[in-house]
């Protein structure tokens, strides 16, 4: 099938009576309405599929979303041809939407990469432009929130033969003000709720920058394979929680030393104790694996 063409094979239809939470995809009823049980009170939490593997069409990941039981499709931009912007027109975007709202799931979109700290004005400029692209993108389709990792500081050659990171000789504070202040225009700007979701560098200063200057639609997506190399899960969530703009949550293992995306309990993650958030994504790169984390998480989290 072309890319072109990112429709394609037949329309699922809904009828399971579901409940609506704030945020995109207005009028959505969900099927699910679970709460966080025993010490740890939590808002509702709705359970979201990550694409987990290349799919055809956006129908093709709608409809076995609903079909295997998800609240919401996360569409992920990074690796996945059918959710450009530019493979979306006006009309597709209409259809994506009406399908969701059909099959009774939520849409929620993680954004290509936006290189909004780098060293390059030319590559910032552009980072400008396409995260406004795929905040217009989230808008029509009425997406729940828009989550991206908004740029770390590029590896560094030298002359010795070594490497280094390039804030550990350039001043990155005002690259982190400008890309806070852009995102929060453009949040404004489309009425999109867009989420920082940390990588490897510089969390703590965007964590900061985000929570004291940006603006209300700015929140944050806690990537728990992502801390566990970093931070530390229970540091960055404490931290992330305490700005009242914690919103999702990225669910996947590893061991600590790389980004493996493995089911649940299959690295040293630990999740006990912490309060989660209304939305939970699980990012593990295998349809029937992301089901099985899906279900070993709501039996011991749920």
């Amino acid at each position: 099938m072309s890319l072109d063409n990112p429709f394609g094979g037949a329309r699922g239809t809904g009828g399971k009576e579901r409940r609506c939470v704030a945020g995109g995809n207005a009028g959505i009823t969900f099927k699910r309405d679970v709460r966080v049980r025993g010490p740890v009170a939590a808002p509702d939490v709705l359970l979201g599929l990550s694409t987990p593997t290349f799919v055809r069409s956006v129908d093709e990941f709608l409809v076995r979303t609903e079909l295997d039981g998800w609240d919401f499709a996360e569409f992920n931009h990074l690796d996945i041809p059918p959710f450009c912007p530019e493979l979306l027109d006006k009309e597709a975007r209409r259809r994506a939407r009406a399908m969701a709202g059909d099959l009774g799931i939520g849409i929620s979109l993680h954004a290509g990469d936006w290189d909004l700290l780098s060293l390059d004005p030319g590559v910032r400029r552009y980072a400008e432009v396409r995260s406004l692209m795929e905040s217009e993108l989230a808008r029509d389709l009425g997406a729940l929130y828009l989550v991206a990792h908004i740029g770390i500081p590029q590896r560094m050659m030298l002359h010795d033969g070594g490497r280094a990171w390039a804030d550990q000789f350039f001043d990155y504070a005002p690259r982190v003000e400008a890309a806070v202040e852009h995102l929060s225009r453009v949040a404004d700007e489309t009425g999109v709720r867009i989420l920082y979701e940390n990588t490897y560098r510089l969390v703590g200063p965007l964590v900061e920058a985000i929570a004291a200057r940006g603006s209300p639609r700015l929140g944050f997506l806690l990537d728990v394979g992502h801390a566990n190399m970093g931070e530390g899960v229970r540091e960055l969530h404490r931290a992330m929680r305490a700005t009242g703009r914690l919103v999702a949550m990225h669910l996947h293992d590893n061991h600590g030393a790389r980004d493996e995306h493995l089911p649940l309990g299959a690295g040293t993650v630990d999740l006990d104790g912490l309060e989660l958030p209304p939305y939970v994504v699980v990012e593990v790169r295998d349809w029937q694996k992301a089901v099985a984390t899906r279900d070993g998480f709501s039996k011991r989290y749920l």
